[in-house]
């Protein structure tokens, strides 16, 4: 096993033992979905780290944000996430409120975001010049990158799931390597696992024309940088 590698996005709580035995010493990232306090995860993966948040696909009808803030008060979360937008859920104006207040959750606790982001590239633009927040647009798939978010402390998902004939893909090739992260997006019906991401990496190293060894390296420190404890 390649040694070096981290899994920046994967749905751990999705299983009740984990589904690849490398995730037990390995260094990942494991968001929230509907609230949930996932950090008693940590005994199985001692390596994770830990978000906390509200995916605008699963909205619950209401939100005690003074019970989320108190949460992440507590410690134990490196991120706010994963929140976002994504046109296919109903309700835009709800997606907005529940992505808003967590983005302000973030900011006033100086905490990076796990950004979600399905069309709607246009109001991310928007919230981005606004707020000028800091995170990752996991599993990006738009086919640019707009200036505001190069210009702002915001990286960017290599997703294992991502197709070759993707036109997001080939942003990679030439985007800021301090800016990339790599990830499956594993869940309950797309089990990660680490030769997925093992794959995932040397074909972002072949795209970039560069060694494996030093990308791995690189994505380590963007890991770091982003998501320090």
């Amino acid at each position: 096993m390649q040694s070096g590698f981290i899994d920046s996005h994967v749905h751990l709580q999705d299983f009740e033992e984990l589904p690849d035995s490398a995730y037990s010493q390995s260094p990942c990232l494991i968001p929230a979905i509907q609230g949930e306090d996932n950090r008693q995860l940590a005994v199985r993966c001692q390596s994770a780290r830990f978000a906390l948040g509200y995916h605008p696909m699963f909205l619950p009808e209401s939100i005690d944000w003074q019970a989320f803030g108190q949460l992440l008060d507590e410690g134990g979360f490196c991120a706010v996430g994963e929140c976002g937008l994504d046109r296919r859920a109903p309700d835009r104006a709800r997606q907005h409120e529940v992505f808003e207040s967590q983005i302000r959750l973030a900011m006033e606790r100086d905490l990076p975001l796990v950004i979600h982001g399905v069309g709607c590239l246009d109001e991310l633009v928007d919230l981005s010049r606004r707020y000028r927040f800091r995170g990752v647009l996991h599993f990006y798939q738009y086919k640019t990158i707009p200036e505001v978010f190069r210009a702002s402390d915001l990286y960017f998902g290599y997703c294992a799931k991502m197709q070759r004939s993707s036109r997001s893909r080939k942003l990679f090739a030439q985007m800021p390597r301090d800016r990339i992260l790599v990830e499956t997006d594993g869940d309950a019906h797309t089990p990660p696992c680490w030769q997925a991401l093992g794959s995932a990496y040397r074909d972002l190293a072949k795209l970039r024309n560069e060694p494996l060894d030093g990308l791995v390296q690189q994505v380590a420190q963007n890991y770091e940088a982003l998501f320090a404890k």
